[in-house]
């Protein structure tokens, strides 16, 4: 494999008669960061030390790239086999992770599946927008408070967005996230178009987690965090195998919501008194989620004065989970 020995390969899948191990690993041979740092140049200079440290660890990542033996093939062992898995059928999909299929508290009980973080940073939450949720009103009144708690000797809060890759095109909405990255907040991937993950084929599911990222990629010069959230937290274990197959390292789901989606009777949107009282009990280790739809932005103000009233801080989901892509 001579000509893979300045890439990271990831997923690289060995077969040995009818079963094929996968194996979650990157090889790594004289790659360093300055030689992964020579795309990115986008002139983010104040993001916090661990979040600059991912996008510079992570601009330069290898495609999905499988190995199949030559006998697999009915080649000579000098001949070798790759596959990227976009290129998979349903079937061939279906061959790599049919003995692996769990059940669903299995990925839970291996830390696969998150929903909360417990104590493992002290004070700590993760507040995550999923959607579009691409408010630069908001992101300021996160920033103006950030100030506030630099006074009060508060860590500043940061954020993990998870964007339907399509709204990428927007390029409104791309000037909004550049802004985000600029002020220390990160992105993970909610699919390209949002859809049911558990009604989906094996095609699809992969087209839609390998689109979102390479969409991202295209748009900002690096990769986004390898974690991903199922649309309307629609997941099972085939949708957990296959994502491990595509680099996703952890499948995100959460402990407490705005409930922002939420609808009254006459079928509006609820306000914002309505996700204040589902964010009022926030406490550490709570992995949060909303949208910034206009209910939860008019009550962003209540959720950020109850984090500093309590000593919280919103950390990335990189601060708490980390990366198996760090070089």
């Amino acid at each position: 494999m001579g000509g893979l020995e300045k890439k990271i390969v990831k997923n690289i899948i060995v077969a040995t008669g009818c079963t094929v191990l996968f194996l979650s690993s990157y090889l790594l041979s004289g790659c360093s960061t300055a030689q992964v740092n020579t795309s990115f140049n986008s002139g983010i200079s104040e993001v916090p030390k661990t979040n600059l440290l991912y996008i510079e660890n992570n601009q330069n990542l290898g495609n999905n790239v499988f190995f199949i033996p030559p006998f697999l093939t009915g080649g000579t062992a000098s001949e070798e086999t790759t596959k990227d898995i976009s290129e998979m059928s349903n079937e061939e999909i279906d061959a790599l992770i049919q003995d692996k299929i769990q059940s669903k508290q299995y990925y839970k009980d291996t830390g696969y599946v998150i929903t909360g973080f417990g104590n493992k940073i002290p004070g700590g939450i993760a507040l995550t927008v999923d959607d579009c949720g691409a408010s630069k009103y908001a992101l300021d009144m996160i920033e103006k408070d950030n100030e506030v708690r630099a006074e009060m000797g508060l860590p500043p809060n940061h954020i993990t967005f998870l964007p339907i890759a399509e709204y990428y095109d927007n390029n409104k909405i791309i000037d909004v996230y550049q802004y985000a990255l600029e002020n220390g907040h990160l992105f993970a991937n909610h699919t390209y178009k949002h859809p049911m993950l558990r009604k989906a084929s094996n095609e699809r599911i992969v087209s839609e987690i390998i689109n979102s990222q390479e969409k991202f990629k295209e748009k900002f010069g690096f990769d986004m965090l390898p974690y991903m959230r199922p649309p309307g937290g629609n997941w099972d274990g085939r949708v957990c195998e296959i994502a491990k197959l595509c680099g996703i390292e952890h499948i995100l789901m959460w402990n407490r919501s705005f409930a922002d989606c939420a609808t009254q009777a006459d079928g509006t949107p609820v306000t914002a008194s309505y996700c204040i009282k589902y964010i009022s009990g926030v406490k550490e280790g709570d992995l949060v989620l909303c949208h910034w739809r206009q209910n939860s932005i008019d009550a962003m103000p209540y959720f950020l004065d109850l984090l500093r009233e309590r000593g919280l801080t919103s950390y990335t989901l990189y601060d708490y989970l980390g990366s198996e892509n760090q070089l």
